[in-house]
């Protein structure tokens, strides 16, 4: 996600990183800021606590494929 971040940003292309948590531990933003720090994220990760956004895109298990939100996201998103 981060080389394409990279590579594609001036052609617009905008990444979000969705954190879905399973374990209580995983809702404290203190963690998720950290963990995000210490991987070196530079887009936004919301934390997806009552899993509204996993449930939108229909995800079923951990980790989501990328291919899978891709292709949703050009089937639900109009580019402006």
């Amino acid at each position: 996600m981060k080389a394409w971040a990279a590579k594609y940003k001036d052609a617009g292309l905008v990444v979000i990183g969705v954190h879905a948590p399973e374990f209580g531990f995983e809702k404290d933003d203190a963690n998720v800021r950290e963990a995000v720090s210490s991987l070196k994220v530079s887009y936004p990760v919301p934390i997806d606590s009552n899993h509204s956004i996993w449930r939108a895109f229909g995800n079923e298990y951990w980790p989501t494929g990328l291919r899978h939100h891709a292709a949703t996201m050009c089937d639900r998103l109009r580019l402006t």
